[in-house]
């Protein structure tokens, strides 16, 4: 019996674990077509280009946070 317990908590940390990897890829992903959306605000004009450079500033900070963050708990 104790082997199947060991054998289900290997499961569950492998499945954690998966489950963490993608979410975090994925939201990079998000992050990375945000970007690249944004900077398509630099070609519209002056009112834009304000819109853009607080819309790159924004995601700048925010990923800035997420990786102090990520070494606080370490």
């Amino acid at each position: 019996m104790d082997w199947k317990l060991a054998l289900a908590m290997g499961g569950w940390l492998l499945a954690f674990a998966q489950f963490s990897f993608t979410y975090k890829l994925t939201r990079k992903k998000n992050e990375d077509e945000l970007l690249e959306k944004t900077l398509g605000y630099f070609e519209r004009g002056t009112q834009a280009r304000s819109i853009a450079i607080s819309l790159v500033e924004g995601i700048w900070l925010k990923s800035q946070k997420t990786w102090t963050s990520f070494f606080l708990y370490l």
